[in-house]
């Protein structure tokens, strides 16, 4: 899989340069109160290190999402252990607060799995 675009965003396959953008979105204490709190430095390369791995294992990962070319968030598609060990394909997202509201994280969402089917 590649990138993809929707009506509104474009989305790329995350990348090493990502890595600043994605700091200030996972050290948000708004944007990451559901999703497990703010990380650390540390955190955030080991999530990055992660997602490139998982993109060159399984040819899908996480996506930056861009609108009018500025960065406003993130959607995955990854493999994880489910809750009875099965491997399972997640979707998940976050996006900056200017973003919420708009139907942006629903339209990335599609996206991602229109990308999958």
């Amino acid at each position: 899989m590649a990138g993809f675009t929707t009506e509104r965003l474009s989305a790329v396959p995350v990348s090493i340069a990502d890595l600043p953008f994605l700091a200030r979105l996972w050290q948000d204490a708004i944007v990451t109160r559901w999703l497990g709190g703010v990380r650390s430095d540390q955190q955030v390369e080991t999530t990055l290190a992660h997602d490139l791995s998982h993109w060159a294992e399984h040819g899908f990962g996480r996506w930056v999402l861009r609108a009018d070319a500025a960065e406003v968030g993130q959607v995955k598609l990854a493999h994880w252990q489910g809750p009875n060990g099965d491997d399972e394909v997640e979707i998940g997202y976050a996006m900056v607060p200017s973003a919420w509201g708009r139907g942006l994280a629903t339209e990335a969402t599609r996206g991602a799995l229109a990308l999958a089917a």
